[in-house]
């Protein structure tokens, strides 16, 4: 077991309890910093919403929480009769592993869930957090997954995955290729591949792996391929609002779909974007949530100026387009 509980966690606080059927409890897991712990909220918020009659208990695995928001998640516990339960981590062994603008550190909490809950749970379900819930999920939670590492939603089509497994150099790539914001994980049986440990130690040497573009996400399709069970995209509708700048954008979600990945750098909490009819699912969610008056984020770097600038101007906002581009011009100067 490469993580060991003790050396990788700070503190657990934890919110609510099961008074029976514990059997019966339903795991779901994020790994988050501080700049997508917006969204995990609404996403928590979202799945009780549309399983009311399922019990849950949601672990939370972050570098840091503020008091408000634990305020506000003991009132959703008590709202939901939920259990949440918040992890900090000590990032020391995860500092060195590759990241950039968009991907944090953070990217790399999923790979501490198996290790920590060995022993415990036969099978938890990971989750991004800006994935919303738009229906019953329960389905994930009975899956035959018998002895495959995880469960997961294969990735864009049969051409996408030739070239992973060619750039990857796994030929049983080319059967699937998954996307790692939804992952039911068979427990035991990662544990018993020692899943974990490989990727780290293959992240941490991602120099002699020319073909590893997509840091974690790859790395665990090259070490779980040909052990995956692949379920149906209800489970992990992707779409980016970045494609609203699109002449013809076509949204993918429909009455079908159980969970919406926004993927992308604009998030649906991202005032630029929210407005857009695809992020209504984000909206309705927050809408009824203890998060209700919470206010949409404003850009604050300059990579987020000039995408709310370009959305502004497709939304015919000329005069603040052109204010944020003068921010971006600004901001890259310093």
């Amino acid at each position: 077991m490469y993580f060991n509980r003790h050396e990788i966690i700070k503190e657990i606080i934890a919110f609510g309890s099961h008074s029976n059927k514990i059997e019966s409890v339903k795991h779901i897991a994020y790994g988050t910093d501080a700049r997508f712990l917006v969204g995990c909220k609404i996403s928590i918020s979202s799945i009780l919403q549309q399983n009311k009659e399922h019990d849950f208990c949601f672990h939370i695995f972050t570098d840091s929480i503020d008091k408000n928001d634990l305020i506000k998640i003991k009132e959703m516990v008590e709202t939901s009769s939920t259990v949440i339960k918040i992890y900090i981590i000590k990032t020391d062994k995860l500092e060195n592993l590759p990241k950039n603008k968009l991907w944090s550190i953070a990217i790399y909490y999923r790979l501490l869930i198996a290790d920590f809950f060995y022993g415990e749970v036969n099978r938890i379900l990971y989750l991004d957090s800006d994935i919303i819930c738009k229906g019953d999920i329960s389905e994930l939670f009975s899956l035959n997954i018998n002895n495959n590492y995880v469960a997961a939603v294969a990735e864009r089509n049969n051409e996408w995955w030739a070239k992973r497994s060619h750039d990857l150099g796994v030929s049983k790539i080319k059967d699937g290729y998954f996307n790692s914001g939804v992952l039911v994980i068979n427990i035991n049986e990662w544990k018993k591949g020692d899943i974990t440990g490989k990727a780290i130690l293959t992240l941490n040497n991602i120099k002699d792996f020319k073909g590893i573009i997509y840091y974690d996400q790859d790395v665990l399709n090259i070490l779980t391929a040909g052990s995956v069970v692949f379920i149906d995209k209800i489970f992990n509708t992707q779409y980016s609002l970045n494609y609203e700048l699109k002449t013809e954008s076509v949204c993918p979600i429909n009455e079908n779909t159980r969970l919406i990945h926004y993927i992308g750098p604009c998030k649906p909490w991202h005032s630029w974007v929210a407005m857009y009819d695809a992020a209504q699912f984000y909206r309705d969610a927050k809408e009824v949530s203890v998060w209700e008056n919470d206010r949409y984020i404003s850009p604050k770097n300059s990579m987020q100026y000039r995408y709310a600038a370009k959305h502004n101007f497709h939304q015919n906002k000329y005069v603040h387009g052109l204010f944020l581009y003068l921010k971006y011009f600004i901001s890259k100067l310093i």
